[in-house]
């Protein structure tokens, strides 16, 4: 077998071709699901990196050239593969200091390429470039919420890589002090070409296992997910009812369970068109988003009806946050839709803890939903223990707290 087909040869692909497969299999998760940009980051990433790798196996000591666009290469890949990672914690992409390692790492190099022929101080250019943009993405990762086993050992993962980079070129400032250009040849050049595979392995394999986690979430929260309306749909609302009874089972703490229901809603439909129906669905679930708190449920439960659960309010504060949905959606209906359309809602308060009997407050719920259907519809009924006896509020006892609210 001739040299240039001998074993070094087949060594050498293996960079480029793990990176090339690397770049395919990123590529067909981005086509898979299009709204997640940070795969096509990484496609992109690995692309780059077997370009860059496959220009580094021709470079001799004459293609100074080749080998300055190479590295250029590397750090365009690792700043790729930096941005796919903070793209998907939602931190803010460092354009500027991506931009200035860049122009650093670029005059730098040029310097000691093309004018003093440096071959350490082109080593030390490149390894802390590409250590930077590591640390980078380690520094901006802490920033974010990392909610997964996997996201803990992404995190970890960057700064390994980074340590890697800025050790490299000190090792071989001692190893080869007396002739430096003999690392190419050496047992420690073969392993660092053999931990760099190890490194794009290590990182795609975390990367490919967080999107995975990320597209299995997804398909719980579409699972979980009202489509018309954004909000939960039953099954949601229970899971993420004993969620919260999980997470909070040393306390018990005041909740509110409510449940809406669109007034002459079949009406509507009749009248209008089923298309404008669904635009008051997707309306009254609009203004209900707007209107809780992060750590509280909504859900829609079919058809027109909806369920909230408050946590941690007071009846007034309950009370109060039902009325403003309630002006709130007939205010966003009137001003959006057409004149002579009047949607409105009624709605069924019943205060609780968090350990309560669910069913039990659902059928009190629901009788002061009734009650407001009774009373003329758009309005707001609690169901409560009034002067010892259980009801509904007093009529007394509802000015007031209209009055609070208002």
């Amino acid at each position: 077998m001739p040299p240039s087909l001998g074993a070094h040869f087949f060594a050498s692909l293996l960079n480029p071709g793990v990176s090339l497969l690397l770049a395919v299999a990123f590529g067909l998760l981005w086509r898979h699901n299009r709204s997640q940009l940070y795969p096509k980051l990484a496609a992109y990433c690995y692309a780059v990196m077997t370009a860059a790798f496959v220009l580094a196996e021709l470079i001799g000591p004459e293609y100074r050239v080749l080998s300055f666009v190479a590295n250029i290469g590397f750090l365009l890949s690792s700043v790729l593969m930096s941005a796919s990672i903070i793209i998907r914690y939602e931190v803010g992409i460092p354009f500027f200091l991506y931009s200035l390692i860049f122009t650093l790492m670029v005059s730098s190099y040029s310097m000691v390429s093309f004018v003093d022929n440096c071959l350490p101080c082109r080593l030390y250019d490149v390894n802390f470039a590409l250590g930077s943009v590591s640390l980078l993405t380690a520094f901006k990762m802490s920033k974010a919420q990392r909610r997964h086993v996997i996201d803990n050992i992404l995190f970890s993962l960057c700064f390994l890589v980074s340590a890697n980079y800025f050790i490299r070129p000190v090792l071989l400032s001692v190893l080869f002090s007396d002739n430096f250009s003999a690392f190419h040849e050496s047992l420690y050049w073969a392993t660092t070409i053999f931990a760099q595979i190890m490194i794009s392995v290590a990182v795609a394999l975390n990367l490919l296992i967080a999107i995975a986690v990320d597209q299995m979430m997804e398909l719980r929260r579409e699972a979980n997910t009202d489509k018309l309306s954004g909000l939960l749909n039953r099954h949601g609302f229970d899971h993420a009812l004993q969620t919260l009874r999980d997470a909070e089972r040393d306390k018990d703490e005041p909740i509110a369970l409510v449940i809406a229901d669109l007034d002459h809603f079949k009406r509507i439909n009749d009248t209008f068109g089923h298309g404008v129906g669904d635009a008051v669905i997707a309306a009254f679930g609009c203004v209900v988003r707007d209107t809780l708190y992060d750590r509280w449920i909504a859900a829609r439960f079919g058809g027109e009806e909806f369920s909230i659960l408050m946590y941690g309010v007071t009846i007034p504060e309950a009370y109060g946050i039902c009325e403003k949905i309630r002006k709130n959606f007939e205010t966003h209906c009137r001003d959006n839709m057409s004149g002579r359309l009047r949607a409105t809602v009624s709605i069924g308060l019943t205060p609780g803890a968090l350990s309560s009997d669910i069913k039990r407050l659902y059928t009190e719920a629901d009788s002061a939903l009734y009650e407001a259907k009774r009373a003329g519809r758009n309005n707001v009924k609690i169901h409560v223990i009034d002067e010892n006896v259980e009801g509904f509020l007093s009529r007394k006892s509802e000015s007031c707290l209209r009055r609070v609210v208002s």
